[in-house]
């Protein structure tokens, strides 16, 4: 899972994103918003949350965005996630 993970961290640096800090949680940021990467075993998917300025990141207000589950095979997840970054989370 760390593996994946790593990888979805390099696909948010690699596509702008700034890495943060709040709160001791590793955060990215990109025009005001904040977003982090979260892997929810029950549903053995990674989850998109974002928060929509710095106040909600800093009082960990996140909303859920998009779900990634692992049946997808690695390669899969992360051309689908590169997809919805670029066409939802950077083109807003």
């Amino acid at each position: 899972m760390n593996i994946i993970k790593k990888r979805i961290e390099s696909l948010f640096k690699e596509l702008g994103f700034d890495e943060v800090t709040i709160n001791g949680n590793r955060l990215y940021e990109l025009s005001g918003a904040y977003y982090k990467i979260t892997y929810i075993e029950e549903h053995k998917s990674f989850v998109i949350e974002y928060a929509e300025s710095y106040y909600e990141a800093l009082k960990n207000i996140f909303w859920d965005g998009d779900w990634y589950p692992i049946s997808l095979d690695e390669d899969g997840l992360l051309i689908k996630l590169r997809s919805d970054l670029e066409k939802f989370y950077i083109s807003k």
